[in-house]
């Protein structure tokens, strides 16, 4: 999101040198994108990859949390782009204050309770720091 907030480019589509480009340039032509943390449908069993969606579902994300961070104001993802999908496994209410204060909130990953704990397990410690912000934004409920 960084290009559009700068206004260099418009769009996540037109985004060069970031990982939605690459994401999104993978996705039309049928590749995978390796450099970048894997989402939960490549390999579940891979660690780095804590945000259980599927590629769309990410692509998604994504433009809903450009448009919600600067609404109205210079850098924002524009309104007459497509919508969101609805059915990414997260709070919609408690979503933007995650991606806005994400940095305060989490400190080594970002993702579901059950993941977060799996990663901490991996590293040898007992918890992480996050994991209740974790439990707030990656829950339906």
């Amino acid at each position: 999101l960084n290009p559009i907030r700068a206004g260099v480019a418009e769009t996540p589509e037109q985004s060069k040198y970031t990982g939605i480009y690459d994401r999104i340039q993978a996705r039309a032509s049928g590749t995978d994108e390796t450099w970048i943390c894997p989402l939960g449908e490549e390999d579940p069993g891979d660690p780095r990859g804590v945000l259980p969606l599927t590629r769309d579902e990410y692509l998604s994300l994504v433009d809903w949390t450009g448009r919600g961070i600067r609404v109205g104001k210079r850098g924002a993802i524009p309104a007459h782009l497509s919508d969101i999908l609805d059915r990414i496994p997260l709070n919609q209410a408690r979503w933007q204050d995650t991606a806005q204060g994400y940095g305060g909130l989490f400190h080594r990953v970002v993702g579901r309770m059950d993941a977060m704990m799996d990663m901490a397990r991996l590293l040898g410690k007992r918890w992480l720091g996050g994991i209740r912000a974790g439990r707030a934004a990656f829950s339906t409920a």
